[in-house]
């Protein structure tokens, strides 16, 4: 189904299934428009659609063709792309995560390998460049995702201290 979506001055053609939900719509329009769907006011007709998302278009009387207007702000910019930028940093996050599952038996194997040369430097290296590299993820950590949690542990003010 063809719809008009009318938002300030500009008029954009939707194309929706016939089917779908005003919540379906506004996704669509989210994604077409870049207004999000928590800034959207759609109306037509006297109705606000928007206050019934899971409502489908048939039951509001919305047919091929038929003119919505749309109330909302799109997001600036700056605003999609420090989205985009934390988005990346939450997947380094996470493979990082999963480097450190791993890192308890590391270490025991460290421990064990340095043990195993009654206290060699060839372990002893290996040991020291885990530890930083735990520092740094820690550091990462801290600085994008749990500030408040981890200053309140006391971990901000150790790794500051340490370093």
């Amino acid at each position: 189904m063809l719809l008009y979506v009318m938002c300030a001055a500009d008029k954009y053609e939707v194309t929706v299934d016939d089917e779908c939900t005003v919540g379906d719509l506004q996704q669509v329009i989210a994604e077409q428009i870049d207004v999000p769907v928590d800034r959207q006011k759609l109306l037509f007709k006297g109705q606000n659609l928007h206050r019934t998302p899971e409502k489908p278009l048939k039951a509001c009387k919305v047919k091929n063709k038929s003119k919505l207007m749309l109330i909302g702000v799109a997001e600036d910019p700056q605003t999609i792309e420090c989205k985009q930028v934390f988005g990346e940093i939450a997947k380094s996050l996470e493979k990082y995560e999963a480097t450190l599952a791993q890192v308890p038996e590391d270490i025991r194997g460290l421990v064990r390998s340095f043990q195993a040369t009654q206290h060699g430097t060839a372990a002893v290296l290996p040991f020291i460049y885990v530890m930083s590299f735990i520092k740094h993820v820690i550091l990462l950590h801290t600085l994008f995702c749990m500030p408040d949690q981890l200053r309140k542990q006391g971990v901000f003010l150790v790794l500051n201290h340490s370093s």
